[in-house]
């Protein structure tokens, strides 16, 4: 591995990453990113890795850095409100949800997620909305909460 090349420790946390070795590639990320301080994609992997070791707080950290270094990324968004939700922090996660959905109008599991981040707070009307919309996108596990919560 080229030591002084960021991408070297981003690719092999990659390869970490889809052999489930998580605590690995984790370390490779945080190598990368001290060499590349800017690499937006290193934050969000890196969040996502956190996520999987269900480690939130600290998922979303690496999520807002993402963002502070680029406002348009979708996927930072939903990872953020995805976090949030795992955190029981429903307003929030809502809020990273509307972001996703500024940001890309047919993020279908967008749309599904945020209705359960309304339904947990009693907002069902609005909730089966985004199930409903989820469901018209293509995504077939919104069929089932739609007909469990909204029939």
């Amino acid at each position: 591995i080229n030591t002084h090349e960021p991408d070297s420790y981003f690719n092999r946390g990659y390869a970490k990453f889809k052999t489930n070795r998580i605590s690995e590639a984790i370390a490779d990320y945080d190598r990368g990113l001290k060499l590349n301080p800017q690499c937006f994609m290193g934050y969000y992997t890196r969040g996502i890795l956190k996520s999987i070791k269900e480690e939130y707080h600290e998922a979303i950290l690496d999520f807002t850095r993402s963002l502070e270094i680029t406002k348009d990324f979708d996927g930072a968004y939903f990872n953020w409100g995805i976090a949030k939700l795992n955190l029981e922090k429903f307003v929030e996660a809502e809020k990273d949800f509307d972001k996703t959905l500024d940001v890309n109008a047919e993020h279908k599991l967008a749309f599904y997620n945020r209705g359960i981040a309304k339904y947990n707070q009693d907002k069902k009307d609005a909730a089966c909305l985004d199930f409903r919309r989820a469901k018209e996108l293509g995504l077939v596990d919104s069929d089932n909460l739609y007909e469990k919560y909204c029939k």
